[in-house]
């Protein structure tokens, strides 16, 4: 008699042991699993753009919101080291300590947020804020320059109003395109296709943010066209960087840009904005007649088609 009351208390137990994780497992979230991007300026405009969400989230008090977004940050963060190996040693070695503080930040942002602390979790946000900007100041010749200087390429970019949300987005296509060009170039054809994907998933993105306040009818369906025809583009060009076929790759990378130079158009006021050229450094651009500053050769108007 003994050893069956033993027998029952003991699936009893277990049984309350299987529920107690399951229940576990049911409350642990699902991490926000962030797509690293191929470049240091790639991965900080994403940290950027995911810590003003993070802002608006808590600003709305959408604490159970919180973990998602503040994982995705870690995420981003902890991919900086391994592609920061230029950067001096000091300044990497502090990138690689704030990141660290990064992780145990999120995990606080976690905790407050599933607590409904919005006290906690705002002063948790501003000590993230303050470790950000610990990180980008290890990189001054990169995402300074990058964010607050209005170059020569940054005019000629045609980006949208700042106001909306698609100006990051543009931003980071344009900058990805240089990068592509640039690798082209260099004859580094194993890592094309990183930045075509990249193109075409941003090229997705823009369309989705895009609204009917900001384009007609008309220009709505050509980006949608020309969208479709990136993606066609994008995987020829990781066909032929991965076969190490420089030809095509050159031959692909002229119909890419001329896509991404259509989209452009689209976006710009009149939608007749003028591009112009380097013929020996096709990666610099303008909107207006002049020289290039690299070879001081005249400039050539662009002609762009779909």
């Amino acid at each position: 008699m003994k050893t069956k009351w033993f027998v029952i208390v003991a699936l009893a137990m277990a049984l309350a042991v299987v529920r107690f994780a399951s229940a576990a497992e049911e409350h642990e979230h699902k991490e926000g699993e962030a797509k690293i991007p191929a470049t240091i300026s790639g991965i900080w405009a994403e940290v950027k753009e995911h810590e003003e969400q993070l802002g608006k989230i808590i600003a709305d008090k959408k604490l159970d919101k919180v973990h998602e977004t503040a994982f995705e940050i870690r995420d981003l963060v902890n991919a900086l080291p391994d592609k920061s190996m230029d950067l001096p040693t000091d300044n990497l070695a502090k990138v690689k300590s704030n990141a660290k503080y990064v992780v145990d930040i999120a995990k606080r942002l976690d905790e407050s947020g599933d607590a409904g602390d919005q006290v906690a979790t705002e002063a948790n946000f501003k000590k993230l804020q303050g470790l950000l900007e610990t990180i980008e100041a290890q990189y001054p010749d990169n995402l300074a320059k990058e964010r607050h200087q209005k170059s020569d390429d940054n005019a000629s970019t045609g980006e949208v109003d700042d106001s909306t949300m698609l100006s990051p987005v543009w931003r980071k296509i344009v900058k990805t395109k240089k990068e592509l060009n640039e690798v082209v170039e260099s004859g580094n054809l194993k890592t094309v296709h990183e930045f075509a994907f990249e193109i075409r998933d941003l090229s997705k993105e823009l369309l989705k943010r895009t609204t009917d306040k900001d384009l007609s009818e008309e220009q709505m369906n050509n980006v949608k066209a020309t969208v479709e025809k990136i993606a066609e583009v994008a995987a020829a060009l990781d066909e032929y960087g991965d076969a190490g076929d420089q030809a095509n790759t050159v031959k692909e990378l002229k119909r890419f840009n001329s896509l991404i130079d259509f989209i452009e158009m689209q976006y710009s006021e009149s939608g007749k904005q003028e591009v112009y050229y380097c013929p020996m450094h096709p990666t610099y651009t303008s909107d207006r007649p002049g020289t290039c500053p690299t070879c001081n050769m005249n400039l050539v108007k662009k002609e762009i088609t779909p």
